[in-house]
């Protein structure tokens, strides 16, 4: 269907513009009816604008306002009706016959009953749209169908009647009755279709009114032979503004077809020229046009259905014709709202934002400050601040919607969700200096309320409903953060079944198993355990004695319960930040310590071999953080921290990458280089740690993407080497050189860039050498991490930062992954794709070994990124030339 579809879009969008058929007597006029309904803008009255819908939502017919045409006649009850109004007598089928054939339908012949049924016509779509106009929709409807069926008996097979049953079907259809739409149509089709023969023009119109009916009605395989038709039959008539909404209705089944953001993006320039087209011949509030946006919006919803980054750019797509539509108006802010909330459910807090904050604003040019739109848009400012650890604002404006949802209704769920948001803030705004005891306490406390209003939500919406999910996902993470508990699982409350989607396709992995091999399936487990005495290594190095390897037999799939999924460890990573978790922490860190006696846990890849999980399918690759064991069952309560990975992406680099060039340290660099250096081409650079996993990302990254001169230090000549082998300008060995005579030399009038792995008197160094308006990324001090608190180096020239005005920024990584992720992941992949980025890995074999591979990496005897093979094959195996 789609390869069809795609033919006929370019084959009359290639077609050159032609004049409009002149058509004679009435079927002329009966395709200008269109002036009726068809072309019946809503009205908004003063003060109350068009109520707006949301995108993948229904248009709500309770309430459509409609203008008035010029000289519309007052509106009148519909029983007043029945006899076609007091100054027309009922139309008697004999003299209405007027010298035409009965068979062909006597109101086309001329003559008095030519006039009077032409007259009746008139007064029935009038009344039908000031009832329409009243919000009276099925009232509208009633008389329609009255008339048609006093007409019918009066001129039985006119043709005319073709345009009531016409305007019938449009009303039920804007009403979401398609049963009944798709019956009047498909009379208004025979009726024209007898009188004016396949190919008229007039019966392309009425197979255009079908063929948008089986469309709204998710019906895309009938509805596309009827709009393919009609837009054959149309094609002559370029301006007439039915072309363009076949032409739209053809994009919407290319669109339904879509299985990327890239085939979603495809369709928009065609939808929005045939948009332009009707909004301009219409006008931008006429039932046509808006029936052709909900009909588009349905397909928002079922594009989100198929994940995140394909309903995002159909969101973006739907947004961008209500841009065409009406730029300034309340449906598009709503449609922002609804964006906002769907990035803010995935942890997208950068995108969500400025989103929110454009919907806001249009939203409050159309309402008053206590209109509930705008306090939803306020309650959702307030869960974008409580996640992005601001806990001012977050206060105040969840304090005060949290008052007002609970004011409405008792047991709210976005009162429930303002709880959430609220206990939210206050663990993220927990002091550092907090005891141990309170700051635990703190925490558990603030876990048990997220868990309480999260349930209260899932009671009502059910569990799978998207803030609840989002909520799910927050809850994970900060349990996980904070060293509290672990997160439970909101009380299951099943969510109505979504609608079959038939045409979309899920790529596959083809390591699955059969139903049987599966349930029968046990996989053993090793894992390297947290093992230093007293739980934590403070003043001295971490040694291998300080990890223990345990053998504790199989995990069975027979055991997974719902909901969990059992998983097979490729690779692991270890880095520098995980030392942090090693010692007993005295301060707040971004992650709790490990605990003695378990597996420790670090970012690592894994297979699926077994789910039981919805979202998670035997060969899936996921990503995130894992624990070091062979095989582990993953429960609900973790799943909200790991990602599963494209799978057109395996087998085109090795899978190891993720963990590093393509992972959490080439995101390291990348970001940081852009949020803090802001790098200047031209500028001198100089990156310590200069060989281990970022260092080596950061400096490739100033010298071919953002064009500065570099400068790296390394541990040892063979380091050294490499640096000058891939690029950097100047490189030397911090052992065996001093590190100001270095940097003296290499770069005279100073450094613009410093990019600090290692802290200390390197440090120091630098502070002398930087220049004015300097920036230092703050990305680690390796150098102090094992050094015991009264041993560490304390930095003697920090008033340079003043006399400078350097900036010196520290940060974590994971606050702009929402923000940046897709960025990095295109950027980077083609900088790794065309050999502008080569990723160096030291790979050391076998799980029992990883706690060696941490200690070696502590002690700079790693080049590259370190990761450790966990699985004996890798089951994506890179293709002879894949890799760059």
């Amino acid at each position: 269907m789609r390869r069809a579809a795609a033919r006929l879009l370019l084959r009359y969008a290639a077609r050159p513009p032609a004049p409009p058929a002149a058509e004679a007597g009435w079927p002329a006029a009966a395709a200008s009816l269109d002036s009726g309904l068809a072309r019946t803008p809503a009205a908004r009255q003063p003060g109350q604008p068009a109520a707006p819908r949301c995108a993948g939502e229904e248009e709500q017919p309770q309430h459509p306002a409609w203008r008035r045409r010029a000289a519309l006649p007052g509106a009148a009850d519909a029983a007043s009706w029945r006899g076609f109004g007091s100054s027309t007598a009922p139309p008697d089928h004999a003299d209405g016959a007027g010298g035409g054939s009965s068979d062909a339908g006597g109101g086309a012949g001329g003559g008095e009953g030519a006039t009077t049924l032409q007259a009746s016509m008139d007064k029935l779509v009038d009344t039908a749209v000031a009832l329409v106009e009243e919000g009276k929709l099925q009232q509208a409807v009633q008389v329609l169908q009255q008339g048609i069926e006093l007409l019918t008996s009066a001129f039985p097979g006119s043709p005319e009647l073709g345009e009531l049953h016409n305007q019938a079907a449009l009303l039920l259809l804007f009403g979401h009755q398609h049963d009944a739409a798709a019956q009047h149509a498909s009379d208004a089709l025979a009726l024209t279709e007898k009188a004016f023969g396949p190919t008229h023009p007039l019966t392309g119109h009425r197979l255009l009114r079908l063929g948008s009916i089986r469309v709204a009605a998710g019906q895309m395989q009938e509805a596309q032979p009827l709009l393919a038709a009609a837009a054959d039959m149309l094609s002559a008539q370029r301006e007439d503004p039915s072309l363009s909404e076949a032409l739209f209705y053809l994009h919407l089944l290319a669109l339904a077809a879509a299985d990327s953001p890239a085939a979603v993006a495809a369709v928009t320039p065609g939808l929005s020229d045939a948009l332009k087209h009707l909004v301009a011949t219409l006008g931008p509030e006429s039932m046509i046009v808006r029936l052709a946006l909900s009909a588009h919006s349905r397909l928002v919803g079922a594009a989100l259905d198929g994940g995140l980054p394909q309903g995002e750019a159909a969101f973006k797509q739907h947004i961008a014709l209500q841009e065409v539509q009406d730029p300034g108006g309340p449906e598009l802010g709503l449609s922002l709202y609804q964006l906002a909330t769907t990035y803010y459910a995935h942890d997208l807090l950068h995108d969500a934002g400025p989103a929110l904050q454009r919907g806001a604003a249009l939203l409050r040019g159309h309402y008053p400050p206590d209109h509930d739109l705008v306090i939803l848009c306020k309650h959702r400012l307030g869960m974008i601040a409580a996640a992005g650890r601001d806990h001012r604002a977050a206060t105040q404006l969840l304090g005060e919607t949290r008052a007002h949802y609970a004011a409405q209704q008792p047991g709210h769920p976005l009162a429930h969700e303002a709880e959430l948001g609220l206990a939210m803030a206050r663990l993220k705004a927990l002091d550092p200096r907090t005891p141990a005891d309170a700051r635990k306490a703190a925490v558990e406390t603030g876990l048990a309320e997220m868990r309480a209003a999260l349930a209260g939500m899932a009671g009502v919406l059910g569990t799978e409903h998207l803030l609840v999910s989002g909520g799910s996902r927050y809850l994970a993470q900060l349990g996980v953060m904070m060293g509290g508990a672990a997160p439970e699982r909101p009380p299951a409350r099943p969510a109505p079944p979504l609608p079959a989607q038939p045409h979309r396709r899920r790529h596959t992995v083809s390591l699955s198993l059969s139903a049987g091999h599966a349930a029968a399936m046990a996989l053993p487990v090793t894992s390297v355990l947290w093992a230093a005495p007293g739980g934590a290594v403070n003043d001295r190095a971490v040694a291998p004695e300080d990890f223990a390897v345990s053998t504790t037999g199989t995990v069975s799939a027979a055991e997974l319960a719902d909901g969990e999924v059992l998983v097979e460890l490729l690779y692991l990573s270890v880095d520098p930040y995980m030392r942090g978790r090693m010692r007993h922490m005295k301060s707040h860190y971004f992650v709790g310590p490990f605990e003695a006696g378990q597996p420790i846990t670090s970012g690592a890849l894994g297979l699926v071999k077994v789910s039981r999980a919805a979202g998670f399918a035997a060969g899936d690759v996921l990503t995130g953080m894992m624990p070091w064991s062979s095989a582990f069952v993953l429960r609900p309560d973790a799943q909200a921290m790991v990602s599963k990975l494209d799978p057109g992406l395996l087998g085109k680099v090795p899978l190891s990458y993720f963990l590093g060039v393509l992972g959490m340290p080439g995101m390291t660099a990348y970001c940081s280089l852009k949020k803090i250096a802001a790098p200047k081409a031209g500028e001198v650079a100089f990156v310590s740690g200069a060989a281990g996993a970022v260092g080596l990302v950061a400096g490739q990254l100033l010298k071919r993407l953002h064009g500065c001169t570099v400068i790296g230090s390394a541990g040892s000549d063979d380091k050294v080497a490499l640096l000058r082998r891939l690029g950097f300008d100047h490189a030397f060995n911090y052992k065996t050189t001093d590190t100001s005579s270095a940097l003296a030399a290499a770069a005279p009038d100073g450094i613009d860039i410093y990019f600090d792995n290692v802290g200390g008197k390197t440090l120091e160094t630098v502070l002398d050498h930087a220049r004015n308006h300097a920036r230092i990324v703050a990305c680690g001090m390796i150098s102090q991490y094992d050094a015991p608190e009264e041993q560490r180096y304390g930095v003697r020239n920090l008033f340079q930062v003043i006399t400078k005005r350097i900036t010196m920024q520290g940060f974590i990584v994971s606050d702009w992954m929402a923000e940046m992720g897709p960025e990095f992941s295109e950027t980077m992949g083609a900088l790794v794709r065309d050999g502008r980025v080569v990723a160096v890995e030291h790979v050391t074999r076998g799980l029992p070994n990883a706690g060696r591979a941490f200690v070696e990496m502590m002690a700079g005897g790693n080049v590259g990124k370190a990761v450790v093979a966990v699985a004996e094959v890798d089951p994506f195996p890179v293709a002879d030339g894949a890799a760059a």
